[in-house]
């Protein structure tokens, strides 16, 4: 979720040198900041899965729209490059199948109950990289898990799942040991996707709606548990 920095600067040191009636004059401060009322969470998958017969692109969008509580809300429209976002539900919208094959990526949100309206594009910023995922395709029973793959690059943060399991690593880190225990708590003998997924993201606030936009690159695999 989204980390607000709170900037303190307060002097109130009184000098007993001063006379009562000189008072240093009040630095100046900037606009204050914007009251938030709404959030959203705008990305865009360029993903590649390898489920045994060759890997298979399927790029998607999303976006989820919230009141400041976290209570889902509906807008009139949500657009990724024109393209307008299918409601799946509450304050949730997705397409799959864009052509994400260049760095352009523009949204496009309108709302006319809660007076929201904004243009934002995420083109100036490039998609990370994540190259095939090099693990093995079953854990033995009573043993850990490492997933990895050989680079990824330009990424804020990496999100390792196998099944019901997840981690969130620095955006430099390549692999994740899931330990004997937690691949216990999986469902087994069974199949389960495998996944390394790279994300990059900028903020802004548009209408009192504080905003994440992503771009991210994921690679996905099946892998035996026993």
């Amino acid at each position: 979720m989204n980390r607000h920095t709170l900037l303190l600067l307060t002097i109130c040191i009184a000098a007993t040198a001063c006379k009562k009636e000189k008072e240093e004059t009040p630095a100046p401060t900037g606009p204050p900041a914007p009251t938030i009322t709404h959030r959203g969470e705008f990305s865009a998958f360029r993903s590649v899965d390898d489920f045994g017969w060759g890997p298979v692109e399927n790029n998607s969008v999303s976006a989820i729209v919230t009141m400041a509580d976290g209570t889902t809300m509906n807008v009139d429209s949500v657009r990724a490059n024109g393209v307008l976002l299918g409601n799946l539900g509450p304050g949730t919208y997705f397409t799959i199948g864009m052509d994400l094959s260049t760095e352009a990526l523009v949204w496009d949100l309108g709302s006319e109950a809660a007076d929201i309206a904004f243009t934002h594009s995420s083109s100036g910023i490039g998609y990370p990289t994540v190259s095939a995922i090099t693990s093995g395709g079953n854990v033995p029973s009573g043993s850990s898990y490492t997933l990895s793959c050989g680079t990824i690059t330009g990424a804020d943060s990496v999100y390792f799942s196998l099944g019901g399991l997840w981690f969130a690593a620095p955006g430099n880190v390549t692999s994740h040991t899931f330990s004997a225990a937690e691949i216990q708590a999986l469902v087994r003998p069974e199949s389960h996707m495998a996944s390394i997924q790279a994300m990059r993201i900028q903020r802004a606030t548009y209408d009192g709606m504080a905003c994440r936009f992503g771009k991210a690159s994921s690679r996905t695999v099946m892998v035996l548990v026993e």
